[in-house]
């Protein structure tokens, strides 16, 4: 099993960036083994117990992927940590290496893949930005300009990589944040991701200057993040991209069958990839995901055109593209910038041309706008492309996309019922010829015929209110823009508004039946209600004068219904008329008996039922059903039962229906299904087994031929196995062995027909498992007289244990299950020892000390040193300016006039303030106190700023510009556990580059007793 490295593939002026590892094994061992075999177990860069799940599709369906999940896991053990069912059907899961193998065995599951580190990876400083320059002409030298044809803002371009700093100058409001699957801080905190962005569509660096750039982070502030994360971020992309699309990655390392998978699934979906070749200087087939062949693959070249040193190479790549000493956006400030070199700067200058591609060939799918743009790429100007590299070089045509369609919006507009009214509305962008369509326009406007850019909406209103008009124009291409907006028009007397009376209504149960209402004058929109109608029937929304009432009745009686409209000028007008509805009687409902029914096993089979009287809706329900055989949906006197029977036999079939009165009928009969051989039935034998004392363990098995239902019967089970009820052709065994030895196990299975299989194997259990380990808890303290609980873990072994204990401090000990309490007696230093044995007699011991503190007396007392600050630093230990009278800068005390003033500065700072306390021996009682104000002129939901407060080594309390709120607050915590000891009182800021938040502090104090 190779090792496969895996990183950012990126070189620049910044942070060092270490490369990690990814991992490819072998293929899973056939379904009937025990366990499994898990790709790229304990590779160098392997995620201990974190584990990624592919799921057959044949066997799962993808929109289950979450119960899936949920079955397998508790099948077989773990926890759920991300289930895709877009780019991948999987999941991704917290568990064991043993259950992970048990898992790989499973036969719903392709395959099982070890979790692995992505990191990104070195840095090189490079010189100015060129890349824009040479990619719209054909031959050097360069001309100093970049001259394109669209800005591409009909495309969204999504950066999977480590975030985009949205707020970024060169964005101008473009960038929105998509998703964050490696960690809670959703900035992009090391700058790769907003740097690759910035190349696809920054207003000075990018190619498409008004591309929409979404962030989908899937690594972290370090640039290292994990393929579970990688997948779910395109798994979130192929769900919810807004198309047309291109995705960028930036990213890869050694071959990944579950990343590669999810890649290309993704691409299936209609998004094309453009895809780093890395920075390794080899073949890139060996690297994912960049040898997914439905990708564009990019490598790396200089000014020179010629092949960066560092890029990868091959028949696995498509394309080379500017990728050394790139400048564009960084992630420090809104207007920083950073020159950077690798196949992640190559990489998303074909992202930013696809984009401009797709702003003219919107419905182009992935193949043909790689077709596209390989074929207007510039051949043989790469000089050492490497071997198999195809020589063509990436060139953006400047005249050869439009900008997309659009069409500003008139405003609103107003007229008059009876007087001519028109509004001209003018497309810009886009080719022509252009087709124009309108929505909501008033009565009496029309949209006159046009192919031009210009298009007019005139008229005669014939009826007033407020209309909700759009007007949509089309272009040669296939662009499309809406302008929306409303339409007043005066007109009608709300006080003429008058509802004519439909007179008496009839019906039957059952029947589909309705009626219309018109009013008469009045203003438009407007609002109707409906009381008194028959149950079933119902007022269709409506704001015209018309309305719709319907539906199919299923109660009979009298009804009388009251009708109510109002005009927009408030005029109202009622109607009120009986409707009567014609029923049945509940009580003569009748479900006639279908007599005994026949079928075969795979041959189409059903039966019809009907119901005698009763009243509908009916309700329908069967039981006993054959297996392949379904009762079809149905709330009118007639359903279906109909399918393909699977298993043969006698069925005793009961339909139930009741109708809307609570009349019931019933009616049993028998199916039988004519199939399989009785005589022919065989049971395969799984073959010897073996498990451990204390591990789950499971088998299934599958009877061939006979005739369903069967009869399971199991002898010899080792103690802790059980047999899964059922009468299926399938028996399933599994438990948690419990004592070990070689047992001789026979299973036995009986059809309907009397015809019976036998098999008999070895299912060895092996004992005890690794020797028990004592998990050592580290030095441990404690208090005269006050109550100690700790909880010992042993690791291995066989259950159940049994504890012991020599050298506890007087008062202690420790019960069977390992939880030490009690309440110590004596000061002193103890050296304690804990001892576990397990159910096979092997044992496991840890050592450590245990200091108690006790005796002595408590003087109740305050013991900060000049609580209040109106002493200034006095006792206080404090960064330059902290403690001070900041009245006059907006900030008073709480009490007095001094304070200490932790951050405000509105850029990176450290402040901090503290003071060491000794808390005596004797206290059982001491708690801090202080008085907090913070204020910040952050906006954004998301920690920024922070202050974190610590007594020793403890954080009692961390607050951020979330917690921002007027006046002060106090805040107490115990400290009690410090009885005897001197600790440190710490209030340690962190602000960051701009936007302050000002943490303020006053009286301070440590009360004990």
């Amino acid at each position: 099993m190779g090792q496969l490295r895996v990183r950012r593939l990126r070189r620049y002026a910044g942070p060092a960036l270490i490369a990690s590892a990814l991992a490819l094994g072998v293929i899973a061992t056939p379904a009937s083994a025990a366990e499994g075999v898990v790709l790229g177990a304990n590779r160098a860069g392997a995620i201990k117990d974190s584990y990624i799940v592919v799921v057959k599709d044949s066997v799962a369906p993808r929109s289950a992927s979450a119960q899936t999940a949920d079955k397998l896991t508790k099948k077989y053990g773990g926890s759920v940590t991300a289930a895709w069912q877009h780019a991948v059907n999987g999941f991704s899961a917290k568990m064991t290496a043993g259950q992970a193998r048990k898992l790989a065995a499973d036969p719903s599951v392709a395959f099982v893949e070890q979790d692995g580190e992505v990191k990104i990876a070195e840095d090189q400083v490079n010189p100015p930005n060129w890349g824009l320059d040479r990619v719209d002409q054909r031959n050097l030298p360069l001309d100093s300009k970049y001259s394109f044809g669209t800005r591409a803002s009909n495309v969204t371009a999504y950066i999977i990589d480590t975030g985009v700093r949205t707020t970024h100058s060169t964005f101008e409001g473009r960038a929105t944040w998509g998703t964050n699957t490696v960690d809670t801080n959703n900035t992009d905190c090391h700058g790769h991701g907003t740097h690759v962005g910035g190349i696809v569509g920054g207003k000075e660096y990018g190619l498409a200057k008004g591309v929409k750039i979404v962030g989908v982070k899937v690594l972290g502030c370090s640039g290292s993040g994990s393929n579970t994360g990688v997948i779910s971020g395109v798994d979130w992309v192929t769900k919810n991209a807004v198309k047309p699309a291109v995705a960028n990655m930036s990213l890869g390392g050694g071959a990944a069958t579950a990343l590669d998978t999810a890649v290309r699934n993704s691409i299936a979906s209609g998004i094309t990839y453009a895809l780093a070749s890395a920075n390794d200087n080899k073949d890139a087939c060996n690297t994912s995901p960049a040898r997914v062949a439905e990708g564009i693959t990019v490598n790396a070249s200089d000014k020179n055109d010629a092949r960066a040193s560092f890029s990868n190479f091959g028949t696995c790549t498509d394309i080379f593209a500017p990728g050394v000493g790139i400048l564009s956006a960084w992630k420090d400030n809104d207007n920083a910038t950073l020159s950077a070199s690798g196949t992640s700067m190559a990489a998303p200058h074909v992202a930013g041309a696809v984009a401009i591609w797709l702003a003219g060939h919107p419905t182009d799918t992935p193949p043909q706008v790689a077709a596209g743009m390989l074929a207007a790429a510039t051949p043989d100007k790469v000089t050492n492309p490497g071997a198999g590299s195809p020589n063509k070089l990436l060139y953006v045509d400047p005249g050869a996309q439009p900008d997309p369609v659009t069409l500003p919006s008139p405003g609103n507009q107003t007229g008059k019922v009876g007087e001519q009214s028109g509004v001209k509305l003018v497309a810009a962008g886009g080719v022509a010829p252009y087709t124009w369509s309108a929505a909501g326009l008033p009565t009496g406007i029309v949209l006159g015929s046009s192919t031009s850019d210009v298009v007019v909406a005139e008229g005669t209103p014939t009826a007033g209110g407020t209309f909700n008009s759009s007007v949509t124009v089309k272009d040669s291409k296939g662009t499309t823009a809406t302008a929306s907006f409303t339409w007043t028009i005066e007109g009608g007397g709300g006080g003429d508004l008058t509802l004519p009376n439909p007179g008496p209504q009839t019906g039957k149960v059952g029947e589909d039946n309705g009626v219309k209402l018109v009013v008469s004058g009045g203003t438009a929109p407007y609002t109707w209600a409906a009381s008194g109608l028959p149950t079933g029937m119902t007022l269709a929304p409506s704001d015209s004068d018309v309305a719709i009432i319907g539906g199919v009745p299923t109660a009979g009686g009298a009804f009388t219904v009251t009708v109510d409209v109002k005009d927009a000028k408030g005029a109202t007008a009622t109607v009120t008329f009986t409707w009567t509805i014609e029923g049945g009687g509940g009580g003569d409902l009748t479900l006639p008996n279908p007599g005994p029914q026949t079928g075969e096993v795979g041959e189409p089979a059903g039966l019809k039922l009907v119901v005698e009287g009763g009243t509908a809706p009916y309700t329908w329900s069967a039981t006993g059903l054959p297996t392949g055989i379904a009762l079809g949906s149905s709330t009118t006197d007639v359903v279906i039962a109909e399918g393909t029977p699977t298993a043969g036999g006698a069925f005793t079939v009961t339909v139930d229906v009741k109708d809307s009165k609570g009349a019931s009928g019933t009616t049993t009969f028998t199916w039988t299904i004519d199939g399989g051989g009785g005589g022919e039935l065989t049971l395969p034998n799984p073959g010897d087994q073996t498990a451990e004392v204390g591990v789950e363990t499971g088998l299934k098995m599958v009877v061939d031929g006979g005739t369903a239902p069967y009869t399971w019967a199991a002898a010899g089970l080792p103690t802790g196995i059980t047999v899964q009820p059922g009468d299926s052709d399938v028996l399933v065994l599994s438990g948690t062995p419990t004592v070990g030895g070689a047992y001789k196990v026979t299973v036995n299975v009986k059809d309907s027909k009397g015809a019976t299989g036998s098999a008999s194997f070895t299912w060895t259990i092996t004992g005890g498992g690794t020797d028990p380990t004592v998990t050592n808890p580290g030095p441990r303290t404690g208090k005269v007289g006050s109550d100690v609980s700790l909880q010992m873990v042993v690791d291995g072994g066989t259950k159940p244990y049994t504890w012991s204990a020599t050298g506890l401090p007087g008062g202690l000990s420790v019960s069977a299950d390992g939880l030490i309490t009690g309440k110590p007696t004596t000061a002193g230093t103890f050296s304690s020892t804990l001892k576990v044995t397990d159910s096979a007699g092997k044992s496991g011991t840890a050592t450590f000390g245990w200091t108690i503190t006790g005796g002595g007396s408590c003087t109740p007392a305050q013991k900060v040193a000049n609580p209040g600050f109106e002493s200034g630093s006095t006792g206080w230990t404090a960064s330059a300016n902290v403690v001070g009278q900041h009245a006059s800068q907006g900030q008073p005390a709480h009490a007095g006039t001094w304070s200490a003033w932790v951050g405000g500065w509105g850029r990176v700072s450290y402040d901090s303030v503290s003071q060491s306390v000794t808390v005596p021996a004797g206290c059982t009682t001491a708690q801090l106190s202080f008085w907090l104000h913070i204020d910040t002129r952050e906006w954004e939901p998301a920690v920024y700023d922070r202050m974190t407060v610590t007594a020793g080594s403890k954080t009692l309390a961390t607050f951020s510009n979330l917690n921002a709120a007027s006046g002060y607050k106090q805040f107490t915590y115990d400290l009690a556990d410090f009885a005897g000891q001197t600790v440190t009182i710490k209030f340690q800021g962190f602000e960051d580059s701009n936007l302050q938040t000002s943490f303020v502090l006053d009286d301070v104090a440590l009360n004990v007793g």
